[in-house]
């Protein structure tokens, strides 16, 4: 955790301290800055942290894949750490329960680092950051493209809509998705990226 937000920090680990189910997790994510130290152009947020043994050094590099070596700080809309989405409910019951605190967060962090976009993997994220009016966001357009192989279906690859601060968030198919994520639809995401923020800001 970065040194920038200590009020925040502080009540994140009060508010744990307040809900004992929340110390099974084995960790958890918020205002985390690559490189440490930066002035980070952009939010990446997932659902929750996982629990995988790979290194964190190999998601950090796939997400420099996107923002193109560009600063940013790393995010979850649930904070604490699980397997899988029913592992996290298990432990910690409906995700609901601890959204709104998260959110309440989540929103001063960015309203404190005025990204130039916030950048959602999964698209499965809509549903949870749109609902309810949680973000406030409003829907400006989703990308629909055919597959390079050939194939008759088509896939949406992104959606963007925006915040009542102008900042853009991009939900996207997620990044670990290898088989249904072809090199097209990567580049596709990293040119939109491009298009709404670089000279923005």
């Amino acid at each position: 955790m970065s040194n920038e937000l200590q009020a925040e920090a502080e009540e994140l680990k009060a508010y744990a301290a307040q809900h004992p189910e929340l110390g099974a997790a084995k960790h958890h994510v918020f205002d985390e800055i690559r490189p440490k130290g930066a002035k980070p152009e952009f939010v990446v947020m997932g659902i929750n942290p996982g629990e995988s043994n790979r290194p964190e050094g190999g998601w950090t590099k796939r997400i420099c894949e996107y923002t193109e070596d560009r600063p940013f700080v790393m995010t979850e809309l649930f904070f604490w750490s699980s397997k899988d989405r029913s592992d996290l409910e298990r432990r910690y019951g409906p995700i609901e329960t601890h959204l709104p605190f998260c959110i309440g967060l989540n929103k001063r962090l960015i309203a404190h680092y005025r990204p130039k976009a916030v950048l959602c993997p999964g698209l499965g994220m809509i549903r949870l950051c749109v609902g309810a009016n949680r973000f406030s966001l409003t829907h400006e357009r989703t990308e629909r493209r055919s597959p390079p192989n050939g194939s008759a279906r088509i896939d949406r690859v992104y959606e963007v809509y925006r915040g009542k601060d102008g900042i853009p968030w991009f939900f996207t198919r997620h990044w670990t998705g290898a088989r249904g994520f072809p090199n097209a639809y990567k580049e596709l995401i990293k040119e939109a990226l491009r298009q709404e923020t670089l000279g923005n800001g």
